[in-house]
C-alpha cells in the first residue's frame, strides 16, 4: 500500500529541498531546510538550481554539495528521479520505487543509477554526476531533480521514515522552442455579507503549458461592476516554473466587493519563459472572462420587510375600515326597525 504525504519542504526556488517523507510519494511546497536533516546544494553554491543546456545525444557532467546538518555522521544515498507538478503548483517526486520513465532516467553516478557516501557531522562531501540525453530526445525543458536519501530509515510509530531531499534539474534540449500557456475554465463565486460593502469575490482559473518550454506566470484579476464605474484589481504572486504539459488551478480572492449587481472579472496572465530560452523574456499574455451576479440580500431582505410591514399595516386599515362600516350598517339597520 502507498502512503502519500506531504513533504514539509522545498527550496528548488532558493536551494534544496528538505524533508522526511515515508517511503512511498510525496508532495512537495517551499519551506527551509529541517533541523538535523540533510541538504543538498550545486557545489558552485552561485546556483538555486541546476539548468542545462544539451544537444541530443550530447553528455555533461556537474556536482551537488550533500550537507549532513545532524549531529552524527551518516550514509546518504544519491540518485536521480524525474520532477512532477500538481494541479495546486508544487513540485513532486515520483513514489521512491518508481523507475524514471524521463530525464531522471538521463542521471547517471560513475555509471550507476545511484551511490552512497559518508558524510560527517555537520559536513559536507560533492557528488560528480552526468547527464546524457538521447539522441532522440525532444527540444524544450525536461525536469528531472537530484535526490539524497539517508541510507537507513528511523522507525516512527509503525512507519519507516528516511530523509529525502531534491535539487531541480531542468535540461534544456536544443531545436524548436514552443512556449505556449493556455487560461482555461475561468470561473468567479460572490459571497455576501451583512454589509453589502464586504462582500468577496472569489475567482478560480487553471493554466496549462501546452507549449515545451517551462513557463512562469504572474495572474492578474480586474473586477468591475456598473459599466465599469468601480474596479479593483489585484496581483497574484507569481508560480513556480509550470513544466511543459502541466495543469496548475489557481485561486485568487479579492475583499471589500461590493453587491452592486453583475460583476465581470477579467484574468490576465504574464508570461515568461525560464533563463536560457532563444527568446527569454514576456510572452503574449492569454486572457479570459467570467461574471457572476453580486445581490445585496440584506438591502433586498430590508426592502421586503418594509413592503410587507407596509402590506400588512394596509390590510389591518382595510380591516378596521370594513368593520367600521358594518358596525353603521347595522346601527342603521336596527334604527328602522325601532321606528317601524
Amino acid at each position: 500500500m502507498n502512503v502519500r504525504l506531504p513533504l514539509v519542504a522545498l527550496l528548488v526556488t532558493a536551494g534544496a529541498l528538505v524533508a522526511a517523507v515515508p517511503a512511498a510519494g510525496d508532495e512537495v511546497g517551499p519551506s527551509t531546510p529541517i533541523a538535523g536533516g540533510v541538504g543538498v546544494r550545486p557545489a558552485d553554491g552561485d546556483r538555486t538550481g541546476f539548468e542545462l543546456a544539451a544537444d541530443p545525444a550530447g553528455r555533461y557532467e556537474d556536482t551537488i554539495e550533500v550537507l549532513n546538518l545532524g549531529d552524527e555522521p551518516r550514509d546518504i544515498e544519491v540518485s536521480a528521479s524525474d520532477l512532477e507538478m500538481s494541479e495546486g503548483g508544487l513540485y513532486g517526486l515520483p513514489d521512491p520505487g518508481d523507475a524514471s520513465v524521463g530525464s531522471g532516467g538521463w542521471v547517471s553516478f560513475d555509471g550507476a543509477t545511484s551511490v552512497v557516501v559518508r558524510v560527517g557531522a555537520r559536513e559536507s562531501t560533492r557528488v560528480d554526476f552526468a547527464v546524457d540525453v538521447p539522441a532522440d530526445a525532444q527540444p524544450g525543458d525536461h525536469a528531472a531533480a537530484v535526490v539524497a536519501w539517508t541510507a537507513e530509515g528511523t522507525e516512527v510509530g509503525t512507519v519507516m521514515v528516511r530523509q529525502r531531499v531534491a535539487i531541480r534539474l531542468l535540461v534544456r534540449v536544443a531545436g524548436e522552442q514552443a512556449p505556449e500557456l493556455e487560461l482555461e475554465d475561468v470561473r468567479m463565486a460572490y459571497a455576501g455579507a451583512f454589509d453589502p460593502s464586504l462582500g468577496r469575490a472569489t475567482v478560480e482559473f487553471t493554466l496549462r503549458n501546452t507549449g515545451n518550454l517551462a513557463l512562469a506566470a504572474t495572474p492578474e484579476v480586474v473586477l468591475s461592476q456598473l459599466a465599469g464605474t468601480w474596479t479593483r484589481h489585484r496581483t497574484g504572486e507569481p508560480t513556480n516554473l509550470i513544466l511543459p504539459g502541466a495543469s496548475v488551478v489557481q485561486s485568487m480572492v479579492l475583499e471589500e466587493v461590493p453587491a452592486l449587481g453583475l460583476i465581470a472579472a477579467e484574468v490576465t496572465v504574464a508570461t515568461e519563459v525560464a533563463p536560457g530560452a532563444t527568446a527569454p523574456g514576456a510572452l503574449p499574455a492569454p486572457s479570459a472572462s467570467a461574471q457572476v451576479l453580486a445581490v445585496p440580500w440584506t438591502i433586498v431582505v430590508g426592502i421586503a420587510a418594509v413592503l410587507l410591514a407596509i402590506a400588512l399595516t394596509v390590510v389591518a386599515s382595510r380591516g378596521r375600515a370594513a368593520a367600521h362600516e358594518r358596525r353603521i350598517e347595522e346601527r342603521v339597520r336596527r334604527e328602522l326597525e325601532h321606528r317601524r
